[in-house]
């Protein structure tokens, strides 16, 4: 059977696909050829040991795969033992690649669609995202550190109000969609610090921020040649919300007659030129 789930040392039973999910069933090729015990090659097959993983959406299907690994016994110690899962992210039933599709998600959706998208809780993606975080701080401080990558200040710059757990502040590399760093606060005073040390003011071109009066003062403050873009999402916000407070005023002083004659105004003021008709 054709190997779906693009894991070398899996090999794929069954495919179970419904409306909306996979579950695959398959097992761990690899074996122990010694006791993880005594050591003795005196060993023999004892079983199967079965545990479900959640793993990245196929298709835009939550997936789950339902992994099988060999228990052994040896003959010698009689003790039983089975390969640690491949792929498997640390005690939780993730795999590896999941975890970091959903710290990807979560930069751009909430947890809860996220969630939603993969089958797993939302406390679940909350925490995933954290580890996520940390290990992307990690990494940059470590690179900075040794000198293995030198940091360069990107041309635009990304400045997002987010929800980790708390409210956060989100550094990014817009053009490069790189985390840079995650301030655990929305302070100005820490988010300035963080860009007098860290960020080349003269080589950054564009900010795109959260619309924040803070972040809005600490860019024209530390970077004030650089042009200030509201990110799309909170621009879109904005305009969806003038254009219902536009709606509501210019329903005022209508008659009943009137009133009934811009029934269903919102709908069709939500639409695309392109989508309205000369109805």
């Amino acid at each position: 059977m054709k190997n779906i789930l693009g894991y070398p040392d899996f090999k794929v039973n069954k495919v179970i696909e419904t409306d909306d999910s996979y579950v695959i069933e398959a097992e761990v090729l690899p074996t122990l050829d010694k006791c993880e015990n005594c050591g003795s090659e005196n060993v023999v097959n004892f079983g199967w040991a079965t545990e479900s993983l959640a793993d990245t959406p196929i298709k835009g299907k939550k997936t789950t795969i339902s992994l099988s690994r060999r228990r052994q016994r040896c003959n010698d110690c009689h003790k039983t033992f089975s390969i640690n899962p491949p792929h498997k992210y640390g005690s939780r039933q993730l795999t590896e690649c999941l975890v970091d599709y959903i710290g990807n998600a979560c930069i751009s959706d909430s947890f809860s669609k996220v969630a939603a998208d993969v089958g797993v809780t939302k406390n679940t993606v909350r925490d995933v995202f954290t580890d996520f975080c940390k290990r992307q701080n990690e990494m940059l401080t470590e690179n900075l550190a040794s000198g293995l990558n030198k940091f360069r200040t990107p041309r635009s710059l990304g400045i997002e109000s987010i929800l980790a757990v708390k409210p956060s502040t989100l550094i990014s590399n817009v053009g490069n969609q790189a985390i840079l760093n995650l301030i655990p606060n929305q302070g100005k005073s820490e988010l300035e610090t963080y860009l007098l040390e860290n960020i080349d003011a003269d080589a950054v071109n564009f900010v795109v921020i959260t619309p924040l009066d803070s972040y809005r003062e600490v860019v024209k403050r530390v970077l004030p040649q650089s042009v200030i873009i509201v990110n799309k999402e909170h621009a879109l916000i904005i305009a969806d919300n003038s254009l219902e407070r536009v709606r509501v005023a210019n329903r005022v002083g209508l008659s009943a007659k009137q009133a009934l004659k811009l029934r269903g105004d919102s709908e069709i003021l939500s639409k695309r030129y392109s989508e309205l008709d000369a109805r």
